[in-house]
């Protein structure tokens, strides 16, 4: 698939949501808000005797939310993309990704009560490049691709209820789910990789979802956001997929930050390299320890 007719593809479903922002006039409920973050570490020695290793690495995120509130109905879009990339001298593969992420979402709620409302939600997922695992043999190493941009990609479309509890508990009960998985990638579609059938290129599956988010803060300048997705297929129902994220943030001033991202994953039907170097289903875990810069927009 050209990567850049998809990315051009998903523009063309987002203009129509901002063109509507854009059409809105000034008496209109529509909320904007951005966040663009910055964080690089750099270190380099020479004829240093305690030891050590030139590194660099650097790691981008934008966060872009819009939401209109009706009297009624509330309709909420996201953007999220990040991007990390370090560089280690001395290695056969010296630049490795270690951030990657591409996330689309759309939800329309419509409120029943103080507590609850219908909605119905559509979120992409992705991520930019090529991912790989690295193995040493014979003290060189070897990488081997697991991933790749639209591969996987995963389109959910959800309908159901959602439970709020004011600002800071939303989680959304979706009994009436769709999940398809893309694989573009021919080398991984040919093995099968991220559930789809050998050779095939998409998957499609119907189940239930939940979808819970919490944005705490706890203190000032101090936040926890955190989300939760589950989604399980009716055909097989007792296994659950887990994604849950949650992310520490500490404001220092209007510029610098500190910020702990954490995430944890677990898909019966994606296989890993395990560290017995044996393959299989594994949970899989991810932690960011960031400081920086952020831009708010």
């Amino acid at each position: 698939m050209n990567r850049f007719k998809t990315i051009m593809l998903l523009c063309c479903l987002l203009a129509p949501v901002a063109l509507q922002a854009q059409q809105a006039d000034s008496a209109s409920n529509w909320t904007r808000k951005g966040i663009f973050s910055l964080t690089t570490n750099n270190s380099g020695y020479s004829n240093w005797v305690q030891g050590g290793v030139d590194a660099f690495a650097l790691n981008v995120s934008v966060d872009y939310l819009t939401e209109r509130k009706g009297e009624y109905s509330t309709w909420t879009n996201i953007f999220a993309v990040a991007y990390g990339l370090t560089r280690i001298s001395g290695q056969d593969f010296p630049t490795r990704k270690t951030q990657d992420k591409l996330e689309i979402g759309s939800k329309y709620s419509y409120r029943l009560n103080d507590s609850w409302d219908y909605s119905a939600s559509l979120l992409f997922q992705s991520q930019f490049t090529e991912g790989y695992s690295y193995t040493e043999t014979n003290d060189r190493s070897r990488r081997s691709l697991i991933s790749d941009f639209f591969a996987p990609a995963y389109l959910t479309a959800a309908a159901g209820f959602t439970l709020k509890e004011k600002n800071l508990l939303r989680v959304g009960f979706s009994p009436l789910s769709m999940r398809m998985t893309f694989v573009a990638n021919e080398a991984l579609s040919d093995a099968g990789a991220f559930g789809v059938d050998k050779g095939d290129r998409m998957r499609t599956q119907g189940g239930a979802n939940i979808d819970a988010r919490l944005d705490w803060e706890f203190m000032k300048n101090s936040r926890l956001k955190s989300r939760l997705i589950l989604f399980s297929d009716y055909e097989k129902f007792q296994n659950v997929d887990i994604n849950w994220e949650a992310i520490l943030f500490f404001k220092i001033n209007k510029l610098l930050f500190a910020q702990i991202d954490t995430q944890m994953i677990y898909d019966d039907e994606i296989d890993v390299v395990r560290s017995d170097n044996t393959t299989g289903p594994d949970l899989q875990l991810k932690y960011v320890l960031s400081f920086g810069l952020s831009w708010e927009f």
